[in-house]
């Protein structure tokens, strides 16, 4: 995502969209093309208010209507340039408040003429018709072998586990593709504390059925005919 999000802010758009659960990850590759492209980054969130990512002032602005007004002067001058992350404001958006996206439209102008931008991040994309055509989506691919590799390595660190033989290793990160970072760490940790080690049969979504134990059968009833 990294190269793709540099080149759309390198050309000039003012609102993207990051959709994905990984908000960790998806933060830290923003962070990353931010620093590449020397522009300042500011995240906000309706639970800590604007964040200047760099000096690490916070200033409270719970409602996305006061940090849009923030903006509107954070985005008056075209140096230095800055991006802003609002996390879950798709969220406020379901609401349809007019004068959000009023507002949302009057900042992503303001943006545009100055070189500032806007990402939205949060795990689904459901914009009002007014500004479908404002907000371009980045895709956000789920962890390749490499990265999950990371993550492997960290949980055997932290177990205090050898490294498994290179055909056990590739076994386990082809069956933690298509997890996120998330999943994948916990099928991992799952793995180690069932097996002692990395079983790549172990690892899978928590949430997938085939990973739980069998319920226990209901005892037979005895005694309920009369």
């Amino acid at each position: 995502m990294q190269n793709q999000l540099t080149t759309y802010l390198r050309a000039g758009y003012p609102g993207l969209a990051v959709i994905s659960s990984e908000e960790a990850r998806a933060e830290a590759e923003i962070a990353a093309a931010c620093s590449s492209l020397k522009r300042s980054l500011h995240a906000w969130s309706s639970s800590e208010g604007l964040v200047d990512t760099k000096e690490g002032r916070v200033t409270p602005c719970p409602d996305p209507l006061e940090v849009l007004q923030l903006l509107d002067r954070l985005f008056a001058s075209d140096s230095p340039r800055h991006v802003v992350l609002l996390r879950d404001l798709q969220l406020h958006l379901d609401q349809t408040d007019p004068m959000l996206i009023r507002r949302l439209k009057d900042i992503l102008r303001i943006a545009k003429s100055n070189g500032h931008a806007l990402i939205l991040l949060g795990c689904r994309l459901k914009l009002p018709p007014e500004l479908e055509h404002e907000i371009t989506h980045v895709d956000f691919s789920l962890p390749d072998a490499a990265k999950l590799g990371t993550v492997l390595d960290g949980i055997l660190k932290s177990a205090k586990l050898k490294a498994p033989h290179d055909a056990i290793r590739e076994a386990a990160l082809q069956s933690a593709l298509g997890l996120t970072t998330t999943e994948a760490e916990n099928a991992f940790a799952l793995s180690v504390v069932e097996t002692n080690g990395i079983d790549h049969r172990r690892v899978k979504p928590t949430c997938d059925p085939s990973s739980r134990p069998p319920k226990p059968s209901r005892p037979a009833s005895c005694g309920s005919t009369r």
